[in-house]
């Protein structure tokens, strides 16, 4: 039986969003639980979607004894404020130090972090627990699909275990295939090879899907190149919206047989570069998103319009107007969309009464460019405490708090508000307030991708806008100043 620390620190930063992420982020539960230390780590994310929560229960079965340090997690924004992040690396390093006899550490990271101060925070975290364990105690990752993983990330581990899923299905199977390395490798005590390699060209998110090829069909042959010698196999696609160095799709490899470790990690890569071509899709202007929508809808379910570029999931504040106006426009009945973050909607609402109306200015509070207000009157339909269990298998198992929620009603659009911004990727967030989302005829979404995982199986079809927003779709519309010489910003033809 070994001693295995346990921690984890998540940001997915857009450097290119206004927005910050701050202590308070980090402390405040919403679709994942709330910053958790010492014993709690383990009870707070128990079942739930997570990758700490599948190590733990891997390597509480093979017998080892497991150290909580702290977990926690913010919302998708610009970067991580440097005193949040001076603070939880502190307590995060003390709890390491004075656990003393480490016989192996864990790390649930996600890999595409920026603070104020350091441009590669995922590298930063891990270097510092390098420092705190000594170089002969082995550190396994996991890591989110859209890491931008950098060279001095893997300088300092023994493992990397990426998720092979978008939606992000797949995280505690990730945290069950690390705790199965990291007892590897305290058992032969064998050096391990880390290789990473960084690919010339970004992909967008929004065809970054494991649902559809290419992405589908390079995931299913990983485990191909998981050969005698080679621990594991992983593909990061990068998070396009991080002006850093590393921005981008990477291949890695970890094992004990160097010369077995590179030819793995050039053969995936090789097969991202021959599928270049087919990362690409169609992006919707919002006004000719609804008359496709309405050609297509046929009573079968919804029409699912992604409102991509406002996902809060890519650092959007989810409060953008433009793909709601569009709606209300196109005057197509039974429409809903969600979910904004307009707390003060939802104050006015609670104080107005259902059944009741108001007036005021909704949404565009961070007046993004081509995105104003909607100035109307609405309708209170339904009110909630934003408090409730997920029932998609993105968010399985865990207990979301959106803080106070409204269901608005103007112009015929069905409008689910809340305290907190979260991507609408649960149907639960609708049902909250009273919407069958199987039943509207178009619905909305603040999501990119995530979303398919609980209403893809619904919908009619599916049409990705480009209405106003912080997280970008289309790279080359990114104003990168830091990212790696002559790297395409766009997949090639």
């Amino acid at each position: 039986m070994a001693r295995i620390a346990v921690g984890g620190f998540h940001h997915e930063t857009n450097t290119f969003a206004p927005s910050f992420a701050t202590m308070e982020d980090f402390i405040a539960p919403d679709a994942w639980p709330g910053l958790c230390s010492g014993d709690d780590v383990f009870k707070s994310t128990q079942g739930i979607n997570l990758a700490v929560s599948g190590f733990s229960d891997a390597s509480k079965k093979i017998g080892h004894e497991l150290i909580g340090l702290l977990w926690c997690a913010a919302p998708p924004s610009g970067p991580v404020k440097a005193d949040a992040f001076e603070t939880i690396m502190k307590d995060m390093v003390a709890r390491i130090e004075s656990a003393k006899n480490i016989d192996g550490v864990f790390m649930d990271l996600h890999g595409a972090m920026v603070s104020d101060n350091y441009s590669d925070g995922d590298g930063e975290i891990l270097k510092r627990i390098r420092h705190a364990v000594g170089p002969n105690v082995p550190i396994v990752v996991a890591l989110d699909f859209h890491a931008n993983i950098s060279p001095e990330m893997c300088q300092q581990i023994d493992g990397l275990v990426v998720y092979r899923t978008y939606p992000h299905v797949d995280m505690i199977q990730t945290g069950e295939r690390a705790a199965n390395i990291l007892n590897q490798i305290i058992i032969d005590k064998k050096k391990r090879y880390v290789e990473l390699i960084s690919a010339p060209f970004l992909v967008p998110l929004t065809w970054q899907a494991t649902t559809s090829d290419p992405a589908k069909g390079i995931y299913a042959r990983l485990s191909e190149f998981e050969t005698t010698g080679v621990d594991v196999v992983s593909l990061a696609m990068g998070f396009p919206p991080a002006d850093v160095f590393d921005c981008g799709p990477s291949a890695v490899a970890c094992g004990t047989d160097k010369n077995a470790v590179n030819q793995s990690v050039n053969a995936v890569m090789k097969l991202l570069l021959d599928s270049e071509s087919n990362f690409a899709g169609i992006l919707h202007q919002p006004d000719d998103a609804l008359r496709q929508a309405i050609k297509i809808f046929d009573g079968n379910g919804p029409v699912i319009l992604a409102d991509t570029q406002d996902n809060p999931g890519g650092g959007g504040d989810g409060d953008t107007t433009g793909l709601l106006k569009a709606m209300i426009n196109a005057g197509i009945e039974n429409s809903a969309i969600g979910i904004f973050a307009e707390p003060i909607a939802v104050k006015t609402a609670t104080d107005t009464g259902i059944g009741n109306s108001f007036e005021m200015d909704f949404g565009g509070r961070k007046r993004f460019a081509g995105d104003t207000p909607l100035h109307a009157t609405f309708k209170v339909l339904a009110l909630g405490s934003g408090s409730f269990m997920a029932e998609g298998p993105f968010y399985g198992g865990a207990k979301i708090d959106l803080g106070p929620m409204a269901l608005l009603e103007t112009g015929g659009v069905k409008i689910v508000v809340a305290t907190k911004k979260q991507q609408a990727a649960d149907r639960a967030m609708f049902r909250h307030l009273g919407i069958e989302p199987e039943i509207c005829s178009v619905l909305s979404l603040k999501s990119s991708v995530h979303f398919r995982a609980d209403f893809e199986k619904i919908a009619a079809d599916i049409l990705i806008v480009e209405a106003p927003g912080t997280n970008t779709a289309d790279p080359r519309k990114l104003n990168y100043k830091n990212i790696r010489p002559n790297v395409r910003r766009f997949p090639e033809n």
